[in-house]
């Protein structure tokens, strides 16, 4: 027989007793979140932990201190969620609901504030996972499976305010070398006229 000796990486006490899975979060912030069914918590061995209460039956399930964040009456029963870059989660709920969510931290590391932003409505999910180029596939037993490509708002803005950027720049030389241009035929025209 083989032993196996583990480690224990966080421990944390009354955590709520619908809990349902676990989330590592990547480096530099390190650390856990955990999924219940009425709340969603952040545990990390090294800073206090950071907790938010979903819906009013939160306060039911646990002694842990959440806090309020929001009028949000969701539930994370059926949820699936996966990691994203830059402290971001990816969730999509049993309704088909599928929210970005940020976690905001001050400049210790210590997450402060979970921001949710509702993302789309889509298929009922049984499996959520990130595919290599901002691909994310989300696998359904009920319907079509989807596969959706991820692009934020911003990026998309800035996309096009870079063409337009670009548009100005390229008219604002034209004229500019139309207007040497002009200068330059007139200042001959003056010489040839001059000599």
């Amino acid at each position: 027989k083989q032993w196996y000796q583990r480690r224990v990486a966080i421990t944390a006490g009354n955590l709520p007793f619908d809990s349902l899975y676990a989330l590592p979060v990547p480096k530099p912030t390190g650390g856990v979140l955990i999924f219940a069914a009425n709340s969603l918590l952040y545990l990390n061995q090294s800073i206090p932990p950071f907790g938010v209460m979903l819906n009013s039956l939160a306060p039911q399930t646990t002694d842990f201190p959440l806090q309020k964040q929001g009028d949000y009456m969701l539930t994370l029963d059926d949820s699936q969620a996966v990691m994203m870059e830059n402290e971001r989660v990816l969730i999509s709920l049993k309704s088909g609901d599928i929210y970005l969510i940020t976690l905001l931290s001050d400049g210790m590391r210590s997450i402060k504030k979970f921001s949710w932003l509702k993302a789309a409505t889509s298929v009922l999910t049984s499996c959520l996972c990130m595919a290599a180029g901002n691909y994310i596939f989300l696998g359904s037993r009920f319907g079509n499976s989807i596969l959706l490509y991820y692009q934020e708002k911003s990026s998309v803005a800035a996309n096009f305010l870079e063409e337009q950027t670009n548009k100005r720049a390229r008219v604002r030389i034209n004229r500019t070398f139309s207007c040497f241009s002009d200068i330059l035929y007139k200042l001959q025209k003056s010489l040839v006229y001059h000599w």
